[in-house]
């Protein structure tokens, strides 16, 4: 089945559920948010900064979107006057597609997209690829998308869509707390009137009392059996910080929330549950305040208990003198902890840096190295005292046989200097003989003052990165001569052609066939250059069909006996051998390890077809006499470009680039089986091939 190439990243999951613009439910939803032209807010700001950082996209946009426009309610990377002006029409951009369908987009480029046709956003935000999944409420409803832009083309994978679609839950998070607000803000206003009703009939109670209880110069409160305040005197207002019109009728445990679980909390319920005088001294933190409590269950008209009474002073100023001691001592030791905890945070990011980082004292001593630095330069490392030192590490200036001398080190230069060193390519040898080419940087540590503290040394290993440069230069110039003698053939040919049509003279049928070979050379070539650009990048599709294995491979052999004139032997199945495969990838892989068989096998050399049945799976075999494979070229064998040096070829054409056997490893891969080889010098070679084969 044909995709678009964007499908092969993601496995996107389709969603049960869509939606229209103008969908009643949905727009009813989007109203209760209360957030449709409302400025900016650092939480969702917040956010949309994440998913550009984390994603590596210049735009990163929340919208919010109703029947006719898209409102966007935080926004990063926004051109102008878009970033001011806030919203677009409905219609012009991609997230109205995710409306439509419920579910994620992901465009590579709209540009060849077909949803990127005369769409506005493609122009005016200079959207090339775009992702976005739906802001949808706890009841299913999509109100907006969380999306993000690229000036492009990019495929989007999973990881970076699972980012986005956490992220859009925390959005969401943020939409649904402001909703819960609202609402508990109008449940509040009831609550707030029937409080109002009971204070006036409570405050009568208290004019009563309050003569006697407000001449008690201790604080003092009472609570009902609810735990609900029916006093509190002038003194208790003073300590609590709370006008008694706003604690009476009120329960406690909500009016100070943070004595839940605490000493006031655990002696209100003893004294409660134990009817007895509960004495103790505790600090309430919000308020900063010590108080030495003596809390007296009381008893209602029929005798039972329902609920208490709590005198209280404030002790604070002695508190405070005693913990004086113990609070410096707290900080000493808290002080000693967060500087662990940021050694310990330090040392995490850089073991998982993929560049190797040391940091240096004054004198070049290294004080820490990540792995990343012990991964380039292998183990052991020897211990280094200073810049002296530093000849103990082999290195040469890229592309010089100039050895790096200890003080020419880029840490040594800026402990020593000051200086700093960006991006300086060295050859090195690590500590276990091996060469790597590594970017390094350097740069001093300065305290306050400007005084040099140390040096941090940066180093990142582009060995790999050096080798694909020189393996695609070598494969420029081997696509070049490979292709310079079937066109010099064919252009040969064409001249001859040319000269013999203005002599008038016929035509040999040979000048034809020449060309025509030569034509069917460089076809080769180029569907081999296109099969592995295409395997390279996840593009090769395969199309897999109910297909007979033992036929396969008699029209693989019929194809290359007429070809090469040569006997191919096939050793098959009485039966047929069923199997979910690509016809013409399996039988290209078939074409190709018979060709070469028969490219480097002399005269009268047998060439074996094989297939048979191991379980529940066919194996493939084809044989040949030929000189064998030497060992160390076999690790290679299946590599691009790499062609076996020092072997003749006996028959056929020595064209090739070195990416016959790179294709047909992937192919099998692809169908889900493995590809090797089995060599003798000097007495032939087996390259044997798996396929699963279709179960019954």
């Amino acid at each position: 089945m044909q995709k678009r190439p964007h499908d092969n990243d993601v496995a996107v999951t389709p969603q049960p559920s869509s939606y229209a613009l103008d969908d009643p439910a949905r727009l009813a939803a989007l109203q209760r948010t209360a957030l449709l032209d409302t400025p900016a807010e650092e939480s969702f700001d917040r956010l949309a900064r994440l998913a550009s950082r984390a994603l590596h996209v210049p735009i990163a946009l929340v919208k919010l979107i109703s029947a006719d426009r898209q409102f966007f309610k935080s926004s990063v990377g926004l051109p102008e006057p878009w970033a001011s002006i806030r919203e677009l029409p409905s219609t012009q951009s991609f997230c109205h597609h995710v409306i439509a369908t419920g579910g994620p987009l992901m465009i590579a480029d709209a540009r060849t997209d077909p949803l990127g046709d005369e769409n506005a956003a493609v122009q005016k935000l200079n959207a090339i690829a775009y992702a976005g999944v739906p802001l949808v409420t706890a009841d299913g409803l999509p109100i907006g998308t969380f999306c993000v832009m690229d000036t492009q083309p990019r495929h989007w994978t999973q990881e970076e869509m699972g980012i986005l679609r956490d992220l859009s839950a925390s959005v969401m998070v943020e939409i649904e707390l402001r909703v819960a607000q609202r609402e508990a803000e109008r449940r509040e206003q009831e609550v707030e009137r029937e409080r109002h009703a009971k204070i006036g009939a409570l405050e009568a109670l208290n004019e009563r009392m309050g003569n006697i209880l407000e001449s008690i110069t201790d604080a003092f409160f009472a609570l009902d059996a609810d735990w609900r305040f029916t006093y509190v005197n002038a003194e208790a207002e003073r300590i609590l910080r709370r006008p008694r019109k706003e604690l009476l009728g009120q329960s406690i445990w909500q009016m100070f929330p943070d004595v839940l679980e605490r000493v006031f909390h655990k002696q209100y319920r003893r004294a409660v549950e134990q009817h007895k005088v509960v004495a103790f001294e505790a600090y309430y933190a919000p308020d900063q305040v010590w108080a030495d409590v003596r809390v007296y269950p009381t008893r209602n008209a029929q005798g039972g208990y329902d609920g208490i009474t709590v005198y209280f002073r404030d002790i604070t100023k002695r508190k405070r003198a005693e913990e004086a001691y113990t609070a410096l001592l707290a900080r000493e030791r808290a002080a000693r902890k967060d500087a662990q905890d940021i050694e310990a945070r330090l040392r995490a990011v850089l073991d998982v840096l993929p560049v190797g980082v040391v940091m240096a004292d004054a004198q070049g001593r290294p004080l820490e190295m990540n792995a990343a630095f012990k991964g380039i330069w292998g183990e052991p490392a020897p211990p280094v005292d200073g810049v002296a030192q530093y000849g103990k590490y082999r290195g040469w200036w890229a592309g010089t046989d100039h050895l790096i001398a200890p003080e020419e080190w880029g840490v040594a230069r800026a402990v020593r200097y000051g200086e700093t060193v960006i991006n300086k390519e060295v050859d090195i040898e690590t500590f276990d003989a091996k060469r790597k080419t590594v970017l390094t940087s350097a740069a001093p540590i300065r305290d306050t003052t400007g005084a040099i503290l140390g040096g941090v040394i940066a180093e990142l290993d582009v060995t790999q990165h050096r080798q694909l440069e020189r393996e695609r230069a070598e494969m420029l110039n081997t696509v070049a001569h490979e292709m310079k003698t079937p066109l010099t053939s064919i252009k040969a040919m064409a001249q001859l052609i040319r000269k013999r049509a203005r002599r008038g003279a016929p035509q040999e049928p040979a000048h034809f066939e020449q060309i025509d070979r030569s034509t069917e050379r460089l076809e080769r070539l180029v569907n081999d250059l296109v099969d592995a650009a295409r395997l390279d990048t996840n593009l090769l599709i395969i199309e897999l069909a109910h297909a007979d294995l033992k036929t396969i491979c008699e029209q693989a052999a019929e194809e290359q006996i007429a070809l090469a004139g040569r006997v191919v032997t096939l050793e098959l199945p009485g039966r047929p051998l069923d199997a979910e495969v690509d016809q013409q990838r399996i039988g290209q892989v078939l074409a190709n390890l018979l060709s070469n068989a028969l490219k480097y096998s002399p005269d009268g050399s047998p060439v074996l077809l094989r297939l048979a049945r191991e379980g529940n799976t066919a194996r493939f075999e084809v044989v040949d006499r030929g000189p064998g494979i030497p060992v160390a070229a076999r690790a290679q064998l299946f590599d691009r470009f790499y062609r076996v040096p020092n072997i003749k070829v006996l028959h056929g054409s020595g064209v090739g680039l070195g990416l016959g056997l790179y294709i047909c490893h992937r192919l099998v891969e692809l169908h889900g089986g493995q590809l090797g080889v089995e060599s003798v010098v000097g007495e032939g070679t087996t390259f044997w091939f798996t396929l699963p084969l279709a179960r019954s």
